[in-house]
């Protein structure tokens, strides 16, 4: 038993950047699926925009789990910093396109 307590002790920091990118990924998810239920047209801009913004957050469990295995390490703090950041502007460009092609200050989903 003293084995399996040791194991789970040394992954525990893995698991709980796991937790974080989890809830952050979801978190997104949800705020983006608020904002696109919208839109009543969409163009090939507006998937290119969504497919950079997919991108980003695809490398999210990747910068997580080097922060897991390096939570020490600035650099792998910094990586996780940027990839969250990258995501969150590449999150903001598709919802102020959405705003500018309905013509109005307000995102459709706040209505």
């Amino acid at each position: 038993m003293a084995g399996v307590t040791q194991a789970l002790t040394e992954t525990a920091p893995k698991f709980l950047a796991y937790v974080i990118s989890f809830a952050f990924v979801y978190s997104a998810w949800l705020a983006h699926l608020a904002v696109m239920r919208g839109l009543t047209t969409s163009s090939p801009t507006l998937l290119w925009l969504n497919a950079l913004y997919l991108f980003f957050m695809s490398l999210i469990p990747w910068s997580t789990a080097v922060v897991g295995e390096h939570p020490w390490m600035s650099q792998a703090v910094a990586t996780w910093g940027l990839t969250i950041t990258c995501t969150l502007f590449s999150g903001a460009i598709p919802l102020t396109f959405h705003i500018a092609r309905l013509g109005s200050p307000v995102p459709a989903w706040t209505r």
